[in-house]
């Protein structure tokens, strides 16, 4: 009988467990979700402006963030610099 009720015991445990997983992969899910949904929104926001660090129309910072991941890579450092010269640079006063 003492066997039967430890046993109950870790069932009931490990349905709690398992409950509280699936709660965390939930909450994960929807975190996930809405860092990707940020993430979306931020690229954007950089795609513009880039287009106005170079003196780009949209179209080009459109064209821009539709490029595959790997030509992204090798174009990112390059604009990166772009950006943070233009943002040491002095602000021309007139």
């Amino acid at each position: 009988a003492h066997g039967i009720s430890e046993v109950s015991t870790a069932v009931a445990e490990m349905n709690g467990v398992t409950q509280q997983t699936a709660a965390n992969a939930e909450e994960s899910a929807s975190a996930s979700e809405e860092l990707n949904a940020q993430a979306e929104q931020l690229k954007g926001y950089v795609a513009s402006l880039t287009a106005i660090v170079d003196g780009e129309a949209s179209a080009q910072a459109i064209s821009l963030s539709e490029r595959t991941e790997s030509e992204q890579s090798s174009v990112r450092p390059m604009q990166q610099r772009k950006v943070q010269k233009a943002i040491a640079a002095p602000k021309k006063k007139g």
